[in-house]
């Protein structure tokens, strides 16, 4: 049995696998009916013994269309990248015959692709990867409001941060740190060490478990070790540990001279963690009297905290100004002395540098349409230049579909070289950037292209190809072909006929 009409014309423009397993399925049980007829069954014990000699229909069937689809996409995949491969090979003949067009199209997009890749990198570094810290938008520095001299970001006294700590509902846990510059002079690699000057700070104990950070070799100190005497220890980064010990993985325990004091080494930190700055290499315990402890009118501390889950930041800011109203009323050492609380992220980044890279980065993205707009301008000249190449490979048969795809990856083709060549633009661009930057700009050190830079770089591309490179394909596959060919045959003329035609 033959199949219908409809169904053999759907398959000209495709295969429909389980109309071709039916068709075969019935046509063995179409000969073998007609088998068991020949033989003397009459025709229903006929197509029952057909069925039976068969087997299982439905299984066999199932297991016939996902061999013959498997099969069909695996065909489907090879004519696919073969297909592919061929208009990469054309496309990239073409710019090689038009090698004008091709050299200013590139230049175009590489400066467009590299102006935003360098910025977003920027971008990237500076306000979208997050902190090192476990669940950084719970950390919060808290500054003192200072109303007497008009000052919401200042530092704290002790006694201060220790009745914040001790009176606040909305912390998990208060820290405090006080910057400074310590002198390295013993226990390097070598023994004595060059006397080298580092920046360090004295943190309270509570201070690791606010940040909650982890050190690779050894333990951080705790509020035991802030008692004067007790505080002869030190926990070191991984670039001085890397450095000036040699990274010598039995580091801890070992006594090194800081300010000329022995202490010994009981933390190596990742190197991811940089606290309160880049710059901080060493932290020692914050030591001080009970009489240091008390006092209200030293001012030198900087406090951190991480909210308690589902604890909002106006919660946060109503409860420390609450403590702020009750130490005002019992000491008058703190009248018109307030709290400020600000996001971490927020306080590294800060609101005027945060929008400035986003103009920015919106600026260079305006710049890359500019040049998307002006290479697709260049596409269309160059497809009515050809109009006659297009009308012949119409006239040979060519479907629009196929005709769009074949220029589309001619776009993609030209997108890519784009990036390749915004790539080195970025890379020198960055450079320049980095060199230029404002030296309070935070996290410069993460700028570079990484990962999610290239990953912006590859959508940017693709978009970018198929922004300029839709429309003309478009237009180019859907001019007339009679005009097309018309126009072209006086291109093609034989001596003879114009002979003729000026004898005449």
């Amino acid at each position: 049995m033959t199949p219908p009409l409809w169904r053999r014309y759907l398959r000209f423009w495709r295969n429909d696998v389980d109309a071709d397993v039916d068709d075969e399925i019935r046509f063995h049980l179409d000969m073998r009916r007609l088998d068991f007829e020949a033989r003397g069954l009459p025709p229903d014990d006929a197509q029952r013994a057909a069925a039976d000699r068969f087997g299982d229909i439905d299984r066999i069937t199932h297991s016939l269309r996902n061999h013959d689809r498997r099969l069909e996409r695996r065909r489907h995949r090879s004519e696919a990248v073969h297909d592919f491969v061929n208009d990469v090979r054309y496309a990239l003949r073409g710019f090689a015959r038009a090698r004008g067009f091709t050299t200013v199209a590139v230049l175009t997009l590489a400066l467009g692709i590299g102006a935003t890749t360098a910025i977003f990198s920027v971008v990237n570094a500076v306000l979208l990867r997050p902190l090192p810290f476990p669940e950084p938008d719970r950390l919060v520095n808290v500054w003192m409001d200072n109303r007497r001299m008009q000052l919401a970001e200042d530092i704290h006294s002790r006694a201060n941060f220790e009745d914040l700590r001790a009176r606040n509902r909305s912390f998990v846990e208060l820290g405090g740190f006080s910057g400074g510059g310590m002198n390295l002079t013993g226990g390097c690699a070598e023994g004595e060490c060059e006397p080298r000057r580092i920046a360090g700070a004295a943190a309270t104990g509570p201070l690791w478990r606010v940040l909650g950070v982890t050190p690779i070799l050894g333990r951080t100190f705790g509020e035991a070790e802030e008692t004067p005497g007790s505080d002869g220890v030190v926990v070191l980064s991984h670039s001085l540990w890397t450095q000036q010990f040699g990274a010598d993985s039995a580091i801890v325990g070992r006594a090194i001279r800081l300010n000329g004091r022995e202490r010994t080494v009981i933390a190596v930190m990742p190197p991811s963690f940089r606290f309160p700055n880049a710059e901080t290499q060493a932290w020692i315990p914050l030591a001080q009297s009970a009489e240091g402890r008390q006092s209200r009118s030293s001012f030198f501390l900087y406090a951190i905290g991480r909210l308690r889950p589902g604890v909002s930041l106006e919660a946060a800011r109503a409860d420390l100004a609450r403590i702020a109203r009750q130490l005002e009323e019992e000491f008058p050492e703190n009248r018109d002395l307030g709290t400020y609380l600000v996001p971490l992220e927020e306080q590294i980044v800060g609101k005027s540098m945060r929008t400035a890279l986003w103009v920015m980065l919106a600026a260079v993205a305006a710049v890359l349409l500019i040049a998307s707009a002006n290479v697709a301008n260049l596409m269309l000249s160059r497809a009515a230049v050809r109009e006659r190449e297009i009308g012949v490979r119409l006239a040979l048969g060519a479907g629009r579909r196929r005709l769009v795809r074949q220029l589309l990856t001619e776009s993609l083709c030209l997108a890519a070289l784009g990036a390749a060549a915004g790539l080195a633009v970025a890379w020198a661009g960055l450079r320049v950037l980095l060199a230029l930057a404002p030296a309070d700009l935070p996290r410069l050190d993460g700028v570079g292209l990484d990962g999610p830079v290239l990953g912006v770089t590859l959508a940017v591309t693709l978009l970018s190809g198929l922004a300029f490179g839709l429309v003309p394909a478009l237009q180019a596959s859907g001019f007339s072909l009679s005009l097309s060919l018309r126009e072209g045959g006086g291109l093609t003329r034989t001596p003879s006929s114009t002979t003729r035609r000026s004898a005449g």
